[in-house]
């Protein structure tokens, strides 16, 4: 038995190579590349389930009892400000295995972000960090313009 599947993250209309299965309707050889490393941060945001824990569009506020950022996972519009691209990228890959607690007394949040590098290359990472960056709300780079 051959499978095959196809995707086509470019939105295009074909036009390209196609493989033919037998008994199965043609499909793309392989997906148009995104060339704009946000578009493919953006990709992989979605496809590796981050707004489940860091909401849509990293906005955050998902529930994580017990945590020390007020019973919540933070939002990452606002990691530009805290991270260099190198530190994120590095940050992706070894995950947040400890999430500090509010109340020592009581059980440690239940959800922790795991580490990506064995699930993402280097380069996804990097991407990763683009769309993050990319979030960063316009009137505050202003303000950041302001202060140089």
């Amino acid at each position: 038995l051959w499978l095959s599947t196809g995707c086509d993250l470019g939105g295009g209309g074909g036009g390209g190579p196609e493989t033919v299965v037998p008994g199965r309707r043609p499909l793309p050889a392989r997906a148009t590349p995104i060339s704009d490393p946000v578009a493919r941060g953006k990709a992989l945001y979605e496809r590796m389930g981050c707004a489940l824990c860091h909401g849509e569009e990293g906005s955050g506020g998902v529930a994580n009892p017990n945590s020390e950022t007020g019973g919540k996972i933070v939002g990452l519009t606002l990691v530009k400000e805290g991270y260099s691209e190198a530190e994120l990228v590095a940050k992706i890959g070894t995950g947040v295995p400890n999430v500090g607690r509010k109340d020592p007394g009581k059980a440690p949040p239940p959800l922790r972000m795991p580490a990506y590098a064995t699930w993402l290359s280097e380069e996804e990472r990097h991407d990763l960090a683009a769309y993050l960056f990319s979030l960063y709300p316009k009137d505050r780079e202003s303000e950041d313009d302001w202060d140089e």
